[in-house]
C-alpha cells in the first residue's frame, strides 16, 4: 500500500500489520476519521468478496470486522458505491 503526498507530489510506500484483507478490486474505500474502511470486491480468483476491512491511519494495522446481517454475506459484493453520511 502506498500514500500520496499531495504536498510534495510523491508516493510513500506504507509498512502494514502482517494481517491483511487480500488482494482485490472493484471494492469501496472510504474514510472515516483516523480510519479507512474497505469492503466486498473481486479477489485475485475472481470471487466476490462480502468480507469488511478497517486501517488505522495511525497505527498501520488492518483489523477484520464483524458483521450482523449481512445481506452479501453468501454471495459477496462488487462494483458497488459508498457514502458517508455524518449526523450533526
Amino acid at each position: 500500500m502506498f500514500i500520496y503526498n499531495i504536498k510534495t507530489s510523491t508516493w510513500k510506500k506504507v509498512k502494514q500489520s502482517l494481517v491483511m484483507p487480500v488482494a482485490r478490486r472493484n471494492h469501496i474505500t472510504i474514510q472515516i476519521g483516523r480510519y479507512l474502511l474497505i469492503c466486498g470486491g473481486i479477489n485475485t480468483k475472481g470471487l466476490y468478496l462480502d468480507d469488511v476491512w478497517t486501517f488505522d491511519l495511525f497505527t498501520n494495522e488492518w483489523e477484520l470486522r464483524k458483521t450482523i446481517n449481512n445481506p452479501y454475506s453468501k454471495c459477496g459484493i462488487a462494483y458497488h458505491a459508498a457514502c458517508l453520511v455524518l449526523q450533526p
